[in-house]
């Protein structure tokens, strides 16, 4: 009798050990599956009508930082995504400034053109997995580089502090993502 009241213990104390192992997996994968992997802020997502261009945070070689939202400059009321990445190779920050394309780039055949002629001095194209990066100089800020992506329904500039070599611009152009804001 001893051995079974022994049997039924030790039998309880396993289905209660594997109770609360199985409730802890539950919980833990819980957070895991919920948790907001978002790195753009809440209040900043919600003024925001389109998925931007990210550089993946878990990079140890960019870092993305300074995350703000801001009012184009065109006085439509549409917002503008704005942040600096740190390149922490050459010790230089880039200013990203994104929003969504105007409807004129797809209606007007030739507006890509000259969008780009009037922005910049073209000098050169760079080829990457998330499209072409056109760099120039800037007619409106001293003729200092910039890059510009035209992609995903999105402009995208990119202003360096120190200028940026083909390789460089290849390399930031491949770090990005496009980061769902819903």
């Amino acid at each position: 009798m001893q051995k079974l009241k022994l049997f039924y213990t030790n039998s309880r104390l396993k289905l209660v050990f594997i109770a609360a192992v199985s409730v802890t997996i539950l919980v833990i994968g819980g957070f895991v599956l919920t948790r907001n992997t978002n790195p753009i802020p809440e209040n900043i997502r919600q003024k925001l009508t389109f998925s931007p261009f990210l550089v993946h945070s878990d990079s140890t070689e960019y870092k993305a930082t300074n995350y703000e939202s801001i009012l184009t400059e065109d006085k439509t009321g549409a917002t503008a995504f704005v942040y600096s990445i740190r390149i922490t190779e050459s010790a230089n920050n880039v200013t990203v400034t994104q929003y969504a394309q105007p409807p004129q780039f797809s209606e007007i055949p030739e507006y890509k053109e000259r969008f780009l002629s009037s922005v910049i001095v073209q000098y050169d194209t760079v080829q990457t997995t998330n499209g072409i990066i056109y760099l120039g100089k800037s007619s409106r800020q001293n003729n200092e580089q910039i890059g510009i992506m035209l992609e995903k329904g999105l402009i995208v500039f990119m202003k360096p502090v120190k200028e940026l070599d083909r390789a460089d611009w290849h390399k930031l152009g491949e770090q990005f993502y496009i980061q769902k804001t819903d």
